[in-house]
């Protein structure tokens, strides 16, 4: 039973960093406007965690259909792409970022998946199924327990510092992100009811207003975060974009109004 959750954690960070191998030299070869490297990935480290989860899948729940090629390629597409959109949608609700959008390709599904990339999954599934696991499993079963317990336990804690600092970091990212459009929010909603004409003031205000100071402090914080921090990530996924849901944005305002002095909201 040891060996066969370690077998499993093994699997998991081998095609997590082979999936990072294949999709960044896909995206650097790709990339525009000529070809350059891009570091892709979620996480600071080499490897991409929904390439893992998915080779689990296809290697732990489809073994059965190692002898049925054409139903072993449609379910590794069909898993795969679900697999695919649920990780969009969970990302995106966790951090208000659209990371992947194909939109702009035929056959997509809410812009989340698309028919070209699930018929890259089945045949990434079938290369690894056919041509690449037999020789990684034979590999890792051949490795000395205690040898194999000590990599894995390291790789497992490398791998957990870098997802925790990922999500203190985009944790605080997003609060930043909540801060500023609460204030902005007031802002504006002040600038609609009182008086249009200081909307050309707007950026003076910002700047100069003592009233807005926690709001420069936390654009600043934003900045630093773009540059810093986030960068890595804005380079992984350059189309990336905040995605925000407008009826939570509305009943947020509606919240703001009523803990806010009426005077500001006047019409």
């Amino acid at each position: 039973m040891v060996k066969e959750i370690l077998y499993f954690i093994d699997y998991f960070f081998i095609y997590s960093m082979g999936g990072w191998v294949v999709e960044s030299c896909f995206c650097s070869i790709f990339a525009k406007p000529k070809p350059h490297w891009i570091n892709r990935g979620f996480l600071y480290g080499p490897y991409i965690p929904i390439y893992g989860c998915g080779s689990l899948i296809v290697i732990y729940f489809l073994e059965e259909f190692y002898y049925m090629p054409l139903s072993l390629f449609l379910l590794s597409m069909i898993l795969c792409s679900l697999l695919e959109y649920v990780t969009s949608y969970i990302m995106e609700k966790l951090f208000h970022t659209r990371w992947w959008d194909y939109s702009h390709k035929p056959l997509n599904i809410n812009g989340r998946v698309c028919a070209w990339n699930s018929f890259l999954f089945g045949c990434l599934s079938m290369v690894l199924m056919y041509g690449i696991h037999p020789y990684v499993s034979e590999f890792v079963q051949s490795v000395a327990l205690n040898t194999l317990i000590m990599a894995t336990v390291i790789v497992f804690i490398v791998f957990a510092f870098d997802l925790g600092f990922t999500l203190y970091h985009l944790i605080r990212r997003n609060k930043i992100i909540t801060f500023v459009m609460d204030y902005a929010s007031i802002y504006l909603t002040e600038m609609n009811s009182v008086n249009e004409m200081r909307w050309t003031n707007l950026i003076d205000n910002i700047n100069n207003d003592p009233k807005f100071a926690p709001l420069r402090e936390s654009l600043e914080k934003l900045k630093g975060y773009k540059e810093n921090f986030a960068s890595h990530l804005q380079r992984a996924y350059p189309g990336a974009y905040l995605s925000l849901d407008p009826e939570k944005v509305k009943a947020k305002l509606e919240e703001i109004k009523e803990k806010t002095d009426e005077k500001i909201f006047r019409n």
